[in-house]
């Protein structure tokens, strides 16, 4: 519960007090895949790219691998992401490595799929660099959801 009112923080651009609530959570339980795995988000969301890939690093979502600690470093971590629905999260990774043709390709497959974390990850600040994009404008109508 609290990992994911850290994730509402991020998404109102609170960083810092996001980045607490990773922290307390982690504290009763520093091996716990969600939070790692969503602060390394909130990490590479803010820049930090060595932080990011040690958090995802941590978590059992990814595989053992090395990377360059920045954001192309921290995409092809995610790309060894382990389960199905993964093209939400490999669109974020895209989107903060300004890859804005790849996020897009991963946000349609997430579409596609049925993907269950888009609606809950869409309005993350990873993908704030395509808000402005008129593929972005028409995915967040087809999901019903406001611009």
């Amino acid at each position: 519960m609290n990992s994911n009112y850290a994730v509402v923080l991020e998404e109102a651009h609170r960083y810092d007090e996001s980045l607490s609530v990773f922290q307390k959570v982690l504290e009763r339980d520093p091996n716990f895949s969600p939070a790692l795995y969503k602060l390394s988000i909130l990490h590479a969301t803010m820049g930090r790219f060595p932080d990011a890939i040690g958090e995802l690093g941590k978590s059992r979502f990814t595989k053992a691998v090395n990377v360059t600690p920045d954001a192309k470093g921290y995409l092809t971590l995610m790309m060894t992401e382990e389960g199905s629905d993964r093209s939400t999260s490999m669109a974020a990774a895209a989107a903060i490595a300004g890859n804005r043709d790849q996020a897009f390709e991963y946000l349609e497959k997430a579409y596609s799929d049925g993907d269950n974390a888009l609606l809950i990850s869409i309005r993350l600040p990873a993908f704030d660099a395509l808000r402005s994009d008129q593929r972005y404008k028409s995915l967040m109508l087809r999901l019903g959801l406001p611009e």
